[in-house]
């Protein structure tokens, strides 16, 4: 006979047995039930039927979520209903034969260099750090959890580290768990040393405002959302730098883009995944535009031929 269980419980048994999860991937899965369970209520697992599954991309796209957030969301919800079906919880997955949407694929944008310029011209200390550790390939998380520690002056390097719950510092983890070093760019060596200089005492995180942080170590337990983006206005905050600097369309994600575009000009791809912490090199060249000098070799090796 099989075991009732409703929505909440069964993404707690879920996100309980399955330790090894990353953090990220547990917080979709309890992101995506949120939603679920926001459109249908706290019913029994196994009365989710594939109609619901329609009804609920259908509901997420009419909150204003786009396609792919949408798909992501689906996706972190299959493999706990596969996990219940494997556990005997529910007869079948109400998810399994559901379509996702199809996605665009859009052109790579990056900051062209007049563009970087302005957004430097437009920002304070803070935000030049920001800017320039997005352009060194660092991911927005990263660039917030950044600790004095983790910048070394004397090797001009900047190590991407986790960090465990101390009297100073919340638990965090890197994407994929890895640790990597990127260079230390000249023109984040006076930012950093300003910004270090003006931090109270106590205070490790480089990036983040004081009274932020004093708010987030009130907290006894961070959220996992909380801890990978402790700056809750970050976005928001970018887009007025962009808008002051005439830029429209583009997002802080696009410096990281910037950055590995342009180590393509000098280092082997393997390389460039290696600094941009990614697990392999097919991941790499879906953040990569084409170069202008790469597009003017192309077109003057065509020209020849013709």
């Amino acid at each position: 006979m099989r075991k009732s269980c409703k929505l909440n419980q069964l993404i707690a048994n879920y996100l309980a047995i399955n330790k090894r999860i990353a953090p990220s991937t547990a917080d979709l899965n309890q992101r995506a039930f949120d939603e679920l369970i926001d459109l249908a209520g706290d019913i029994e697992a196994d009365r989710v039927s594939a109609d619901d599954a329609e009804l609920f991309q259908a509901y997420l796209i009419e909150k204003r979520l786009s396609k792919t957030s949408a798909n992501i969301l689906i996706s972190s919800i299959n493999p706990v209903f596969n996990w219940a079906v494997r556990k005997g919880t529910i007869g079948k997955n109400p998810f399994a034969i559901l379509k996702k949407f199809k996605i665009t694929k859009r052109p790579i944008t990056i900051f062209e260099t007049d563009e970087i310029k302005r957004l430097l011209e437009c920002s304070n200390d803070l935000w030049k750090a920001r800017i320039l550790l997005g352009l060194s390939t660092l991911r927005r998380g990263e660039v917030l959890n950044l600790t004095i520690r983790d910048i070394d002056f004397e090797n001009m390097i900047i190590r991407v580290t986790p960090k465990d719950k101390t009297a100073y510092t919340w638990a965090w983890q890197p994407k994929d768990c890895e640790m990597r070093i990127v260079p230390l760019i000249s023109q984040l060596v006076n930012v950093f040393l300003r910004l270090i200089e003006k931090l109270p005492d106590g205070q490790p995180y480089v990036c983040l405002l004081p009274q932020r942080y004093q708010f987030l170590r009130s907290k006894n337990n961070l959220k996992y959302r909380w801890r990978s983006n402790p700056d809750n206005n970050f976005e928001r905050n970018f887009r007025l730098i962009c808008k002051r600097a005439m830029i429209s369309g583009k997002v802080f994600h696009d410096l990281r883009k910037t950055g590995l575009t342009l180590l393509t000009g000098g280092l082997r791809l393997q390389e460039v995944r290696d600094i941009g912490g990614h697990s392999s090199i097919e991941t790499t060249e879906k953040y990569l535009a084409n170069r202008k000098d790469c597009l003017s070799r192309a077109r003057e090796l065509i020209s020849n031929g013709v």
